[in-house]
């Protein structure tokens, strides 16, 4: 049997979902990966997949592009991923045209994304009907989620609102594992030093995520503690004010490609994850935890969506005011940040493997096997 994976825009971060399924899925199936994009593919996965990918447009022309891509869709099924007119919307197409299957997979609340902009932002954007994946699209597209054959979710949240069978986006147990890499050879040739207590960020960096309460606490903290940030994001103005709230004790290394975060992970103490509550964020699981738990690192995150669930027994669930509390107490306690991350390991294993994903998708797509050749 063939999949078709359609992704909304494949230069934007919302491929770190998309890619842990579509290996899972590999293992049993054949896979293809389609999608637009506007400027490049997201550089931390622009080598994982053949991509089938078309650069993207604007309404009316880039109706022409929508017909031209639905013809490269070959799969027995489709899977589209995210509510939007870019991957959902083709998938509906090809549901009707090509009679396949067609299932849905959501991990965010895409309105809630627009519902916590500016009203002046929301307004404009209300308004702008040449851009695919503009609000009303969206809103439209989420009214129509009934549609899909089948509908996998990243959160409770998003169950509670949709239905659909949960399926947390885990990591590779093999690539992430900490038996594999030397800390301290790793942390040499960063140019870490060995007294130096990093605490790590990995990710995107948009204002829900926190990032800025991170660079406060570790400037609270002082002495040898650090914050590292592997990623970056298009805030320019949010960037800089984690630069600020943290001066000379943050460093951003940029984006790096998803085979080398087992390596950097390696070299951190401390791995923070501090969403801020918004509309956007309590439906929202980042995929960023569970590649921390697999390298057995200590976490600390917020009590917003699923992450209190997910880190039960293994790491710190706090509220952003008390973050350089707990990171001051994890960073002078290498034995209790040692037993967090054990646990955290174990429990990934156990519940967030890309073991455990095989399982949950395997019951996703089992009644469709009939339709195509496995392999």
């Amino acid at each position: 049997m063939k999949i078709s994976i359609l992704v909304f825009d494949l230069g934007r971060n919302s491929i770190v979902r998309t890619y842990p399924i579509a290996k899972v899925l590999e293992r049993r199936y054949k896979v293809q990966v389609i999608g637009f994009y506007w400027g490049r593919i997201f550089d931390p996965y622009r080598d994982e997949f053949q991509y089938v990918a078309r650069r993207g447009g604007s309404y009316p022309l880039f109706a022409f592009a929508l017909r031209d891509m639905l013809r490269s869709i070959k799969g027995d099924v489709v899977y589209a991923f995210k509510p939007r007119p870019t991957s959902f919307g083709l998938g509906l197409l090809a549901k009707l045209r090509r009679k396949v299957p067609l299932v849905l997979d959501i991990e965010d609340w895409e309105v809630g994304e627009f519902l916590d902009l500016p009203r002046l932002s929301l307004i404009k954007d209300f308004f702008s009907l040449w851009r695919p994946n503009s609000f009303v699209y969206t809103y439209m597209m989420e009214r129509l989620v009934g549609l899909a054959d089948k509908i996998t979710v990243s959160s409770s949240f998003l169950q509670s609102r949709f239905g659909g069978v949960k399926l947390p986006h885990g990591a590779d147990e093999n690539s992430f594992n900490p038996d594999r890499y030397d800390r301290t050879e790793i942390r040499r040739k960063l140019g870490i030093g060995e007294d130096e207590q990093i605490v790590m960020f990995t990710g995107t960096v948009n204002p829900h995520k926190g990032v800025d309460e991170i660079a406060r606490a570790v400037k609270l903290i002082g002495g040898k503690a650090r914050l590292v940030v592997v990623g970056g994001g298009r805030n320019k103005a949010y960037i800089e004010r984690v630069i600020r709230s943290g001066g000379d004790r943050v460093t951003f290394t940029g984006y790096k490609p998803h085979a080398e975060m087992p390596y950097y992970l390696a070299a951190a103490d401390v791995v923070v994850l501090p969403q801020k509550s918004t509309s956007f964020s309590r439906a929202q699981v980042p995929g960023k935890i569970f590649e921390a738990m697999a390298m057995a690192k200590p976490i600390v995150s917020s009590p917003v969506s699923d992450l209190p669930e997910i880190l039960d027994g293994c790491g710190v669930i706090t509220e952003n005011r008390k973050l350089a509390e707990e990171l001051s107490y994890l960073l002078s306690r290498s034995d209790v940040a040692a037993q967090l991350g054990a646990r955290a390991r174990e429990r990934f294993l156990r519940l967030y493997s890309w073991g455990a994903m095989e399982k949950v998708l395997g019951d996703v797509f089992e009644s469709f096997t009939n339709r195509g050749n496995e392999g």
